[in-house]
């Protein structure tokens, strides 16, 4: 009897233990699984059927169905054992690559030049520190700290803030936060510090990490502060100053500073700081034409690096008053090193009229020291070239000295420009018993010319009424006048109450001097009346 060929139900129960055999035996072997597995199928059927040349037509077609289906079977086996080590391979590839990269991240972040930690939960367990953080710290080894405990004397502040990043994710910058640093000596100071805080990814364990990065920026903040306060200082000063001073950029060409001065001299504060800003100011040329933007000094020293000495220049203030100055330029550098244009003005239109007016003065005092000359010369002789007795004539030439001593004060108390009529009577009449004299009517301002010749007008009248007149008597008085009428002052002398008078003889140096000396200084006409009542003198034109 014919040996049949194994049925599907003998193939399925013997063929997958073929297939483990081959597998193995491949893999011991070394030989591929394909093959193995043929010979593995060669070995179950070749026991069926011994003589395969006998084979029929349907058993050979059966016996190839079964040799691909083995081979498929053993096609896809082979195809996922070597997906499977590939997957293997690449997972130990990209484990030892993980291991690498940490390992690189960990001394990267290590070597860090800044101020860099990575922290643990709300703890803040420290988890990487930079060695240059442990080396700004000087607190030995921080890994595996709290940090409030590593650095307790942080600001509550900061600690509050790296919680709430922690918290809510939202990264936090901030720049020159103010926070307390125990030094290894123990000594506590207060430094300033540029800091990031941004929440990462967790942990193996999940809780959530903090990456902390920081720079130290105390000097600069210090030299900052330290040139806040010398600017503070120089302004302080500059505002004290009495002349305008004014403080340009040369990069931006913003005026930095506009003092108390300079507001006072120009008579308003910054216009603008661009050179084309400069024809809002009033500088002016000798010929009236106002200054182009380019021609003025601080436009020159910022856009050419001009220094400027000393210019001059005529300024047209917005109360239209012109004032002259002088102009100096320079550029400077500050504290910091930054550059500065530095423009001073000062007003010498002071200057010029005291000038002017000393030129003016030395004229007027060389005139005057002349006509005091001419005059003491004339009483001098008038005084002494008559047959009066020494004692007589010394006497008559003191008190007219005195009489034009006074007039000269009243006149230096005025500046030599206008002297008060009623000054020049109170001066007169105070030698000889002011309550013996009665001055009505108001004041007027005369110039130093009038003045003198009123002066020394009074003085002989007064000394002509003690020696002749109302006052060579106990009851005798005088009346001084002063009225007004158009642009002109009327001066009337009027005695009463002394001995009857009766006109002179001759004509004595008084009575010359008030009609004659005295009436051309004054420049108007003189009266003299010896009324038996008493003398009238008026002065008209005064």
């Amino acid at each position: 009897m014919d040996r049949a060929w194994p049925g599907s139900a003998r193939f399925a129960l013997v063929f997958p233990t073929i297939l483990i055999s081959c597998l193995v035996f491949g893999r011991l072997g070394g030989t591929s699984t394909l093959l193995t597995g043929l010979m593995g199928i060669w070995l179950l059927i070749l026991p069926s059927h011994g003589d395969l040349s006998t084979m029929k037509a349907a058993e050979a077609v059966s016996l190839l169905t079964y040799l691909a289906s083995g081979c498929l079977v053993i096609v896809v086996t082979e195809g996922y054992r070597a997906i499977s080590r590939q997957l293997l391979e690449e997972r130990d590839a990209a484990a030892l690559h993980k291991a690498a990269e940490d390992a690189r991240f960990a001394e990267l972040f290590r070597n860090a030049p800044g101020l860099v930690a990575i922290y643990r939960g709300r703890e803040l367990i420290i988890e990487f520190a930079s060695r240059s953080l442990v080396a700004y710290l000087g607190r030995g080894a921080l890994v595996g700290r709290a940090f409030e405990e590593a650095a307790p004397e942080t600001a509550p502040s900061v600690l509050a803030l790296m919680r709430r990043v922690l918290d809510d994710g939202e990264t936090f910058e901030g720049r020159q936060v103010s926070s307390p640093l125990r030094r290894p000596d123990g000594t506590t100071e207060e430094r300033y510090f540029d800091l990031l805080f941004r929440r990462i990814e967790p942990g193996p364990a999940g809780e959530p990490r903090l990456l902390v990065q920081s720079v130290d920026v105390t000097e600069e903040v210090v030299r900052r502060q330290e040139s806040e306060r010398a600017r503070e200082q120089i302004k302080a000063v500059l505002e004290e100053m009495p002349v305008g001073v004014a403080l340009l950029s040369p990069e931006t060409h913003e005026v930095m500073l506009y003092n108390r001065a300079a507001v006072e001299i120009l008579g308003h504060g910054s216009l603008g700081g661009l050179p084309e800003d400069y024809g809002a100011y009033g500088a002016i040329h000798p010929d009236g034409r106002a200054y182009e933007p380019h021609e003025y000094p601080a436009a020159r020293a910022l856009q050419n690096g001009e220094v400027i000495v000393r210019e001059a220049m005529t300024y047209l203030r917005p109360d239209g008053e012109q004032v002259q100055l002088t102009v100096d330029c320079k550029r400077v550098a500050d504290v910091t090193g930054r550059p500065l244009v530095v423009c001073t003005f000062t007003d010498v239109t002071a200057l010029q009229k005291a000038l002017d007016g000393k030129t003016l003065l030395i004229n007027e005092l060389n005139h005057r020291v002349k006509n005091t000359l001419a005059t003491v010369q004339s009483l001098a002789r008038q005084a002494f070239s008559h047959d009066r007795p020494a004692a007589s004539a010394h006497e008559a030439f003191e008190g007219r000295l005195h009489a034009l001593s006074r007039a000269h004060n009243v006149l230096t108390n005025a500046d030599w420009r206008a002297a008060s009529l009623r000054r020049l009577i109170e001066g007169a009449i105070a030698p000889f018993g002011p309550e013996r004299f009665t001055v009505r009517g108001g004041d007027a301002h005369l110039r130093p010319e009038k003045a003198l010749a009123v002066a020394m007008a009074l003085h002989e009248l007064a000394t002509n009424a003690v020696k002749y007149g109302a006052l060579s008597s106990d009851v005798g008085h005088v009346d001084i006048d002063c009225t007004q009428s158009d642009a002109a002052t009327r001066l009337t002398w009027r005695e009463r109450g002394g001995p009857t008078v009766a006109p002179p003889a001759t004509t004595g140096f008084g009575a010359r001097l008030l009609r004659r000396a005295l009436a051309r200084e004054v420049g108007g006409q003189i009266r003299l009346d010896f009324a038996p009542e008493g003398v009238v003198c008026i002065i008209d034109g005064l």
